[in-house]
This record gives C-alpha cells, structure tokens and sequence, in this order.
C-alpha cells in the first residue's frame, strides 16, 4: 500500500516507489486528484511516451492538477536514498521534457524535483507556469538536479533552483526566461555552447527577476549571463558572491544593484572533460554567502554545503579548506 507522508505545505501526500516508466505513468495519473510524492529507484530511464514527454502531454492521464514530488536515487524498496549525481539518470533521445502543472492547478504550490540526473535530451526542458489560489504565481523548486548534455532549460514558472549543474547545453542558452521569478543559488552552468543564463529575449519586453548566489557561470560559447529586455524597463537583476567571465546588460538599466563579491577568476574545475566540476584550488572555494538556510543545504552530491567558514560557489561543495575534525594515527601500537 502507498505510504502516506505529510509534506512541507502540511497536506498528506501518497508516497509511489517506481522502477519502471509504466509505474511512473501510474503514479503520476494520481495527480489528477491527490499530491503525490514519487520516488524513483536508481538506475537509467527512458522517458520516450511517459507523462513528461513533450509529446504526451495531451493524454487525459497526464494531467497534474496537484503538488508532487519527484526524487531519485532510491534502492528498491524507497526506504534509503544514494544522493551520488546520476544515481537515477532520466534520458530521452530525440525529445523534450515538458512538466505542466494543469490551468486548474489545486494543490498548496508545493512542486519539486530533487535528486535526478536529466541526460542527453535535445530538445530540453519546459516548466510552465501555475497559478495557486486566484492570484498567486505556483514556484517549481529544484534542488541537486544535473541537466547534462541537453537542450535548454526553459522557465515559463516562477523557481527556486539551488545545488544544481547544468553542463554541456547544446541550445542558445542553458537556462532561459521571458517572463519568471529566478532565484538560482549555489548553480553551476559551465561549458555550454551558448549563453549560460538568459533572462528576458531580444525582443522581449515582459517582465522578470532574477536573484543570483553563490553560483559559477563559466567557459560557456556565448555569454555566460545575458540580461536582455526591449525598453530596459521593469526586469531587475541582482547577483550576489558569483563567479562568471561575461555580462550582457542589454539595453542597459537591468541591474537593480551593482554585483557584489563577483570574481572572474578560473574555477578551476578538477576535470570538466571528464564531467568532474568540484572545485580545485581556487578563489571561488570557501568565498560564498552565509545564508539562513547554509547549515541545512546540501550539495549537489548530498554532501554538507559548509565544510569551513564560508561555503564554496556552484553545485558542489569542496573539502579544500575544510575545517572538519581529522583523525591522524601517530602509531599502530595496541
């Protein structure tokens, strides 16, 4: 029988362990009418013809009219969970993910998605935009997510993204918005063949915002943050203890503040050829913001976010500098 857990907005929610696309299909139909958390074991998915492909999300089945939950990494019975960066690995060759909570969304805004490794899928992410109640704006949250090798992220809702890699984009731009509320902390968006971030559109004029922290932009083709709107009116952007080579404020004006703590030095990522973006020895280790909630975030690898006195920039936690108790044998005598 589900379990029945009660979440972070206080509704109860059935808890669904799924090892198979088929399972997964199934418990997400229970959206239509009841929160659902489900819990996907580890192992490598083909989403071709489930709920959040692109090409699905007409089927009747596939509606999402309530919160859910999506996490990965689990063992066979979801009682114990491997937080290693692609533990669950979610491919699909030749499409595109799209997540659409339904117009007539019911449930408390409580959408998230943790844990999981999205790989090799071309044509990217869309995350559409939900309205909770009659005039607030639903917020997806995702946190300790890998978008590998894929197309772009697109933001059409309002979110929350912490702890998060995105690495190796093939569109224009690894994560993009017209319109949305971004607030990125601790991300990595590295070796992209386009921009990096892009907030608004050359010829976009609607309104958005973004709040960067603690996050690395870096070797990507084009910018690695491009801040664009028509008139230079309404968006505003403010990034706070970053890391990135390239700015674009395009026409200017969309910068509520001047960046604080920015450094445009190497990361020195320890083998990005072989998708290792731990930080080596550099300036962006140990120079984050201390923020409310430092003491209880994880790494993108589950690891904890504060190893010294500050924590480090982007996904991943190093242990360089890190102040933690160490046991040293002086001798092996009994």
């Amino acid at each position: 029988l589900p379990l029945l857990l009660a979440s972070s907005a206080g509704l109860a929610q059935t808890v669904r362990c799924v090892d198979s696309m088929l399972e997964f299909d199934q418990a997400w139909a229970l959206l239509d009418d009841e929160p659902v958390e489900i819990r996907m074991v580890a192992g490598e998915y083909d989403l071709t013809g489930s709920c959040i492909d692109a090409d699905e999300i007409e089927r009747e089945s596939c509606d999402a009219d309530d919160d859910f939950r999506l996490s990965g990494g689990w063992n066979a019975g979801c009682t114990l969970q491997d937080h290693t960066p692609g533990a669950t690995t979610l491919l699909l060759p030749g499409g595109s993910v799209r997540i659409n909570p339904s117009g007539e969304f019911e449930g408390a805004g409580d959408v998230h998605l943790s844990a999981l490794t999205f790989r090799a899928i071309p044509g990217g992410f869309f995350f559409r935009s939900y309205d909770v109640g009659s005039d607030e704006r639903g917020q997806f949250r995702v946190e300790r997510v890998w978008f590998d090798q894929s197309g772009e992220l697109t933001l059409n809702a309002d979110a929350l993204i912490s702890s998060s890699l995105l690495s190796r984009a093939t569109d224009p731009c690894a994560i993009a918005t017209g319109s949305a509320a971004l607030d990125l902390v601790h991300i990595t968006v590295a070796d992209s063949v386009g921009d990096g971030l892009c907030m608004g559109r050359a010829q976009d004029d609607r309104d958005w915002r973004l709040t960067l922290i603690n996050s690395i932009l870096w070797n990507n083709g084009g910018y690695d943050i491009a801040l664009r709107n028509a008139d230079g009116s309404g968006p505003e952007a403010r990034i706070y203890q970053s890391t990135y080579a390239t700015l674009l404020n395009d026409p200017g004006g969309l910068l509520a503040e001047l960046p604080v703590g920015t450094l445009a030095s190497d990361p020195q990522f320890i083998d990005p050829a072989a998708l290792d973006y731990e930080l080596g020895a550099s300036a962006s280790v140990n120079s984050g913001r201390i923020l409310a909630s430092t003491l209880q975030q994880r790494d993108l690898r589950g690891d904890p976010r504060l190893y010294s006195f500050a924590p480090d920039r982007g996904a991943l936690e190093s242990p360089i500098g890190s102040t933690a108790t160490q046991l040293v044998v002086t001798s092996v005598a009994d």
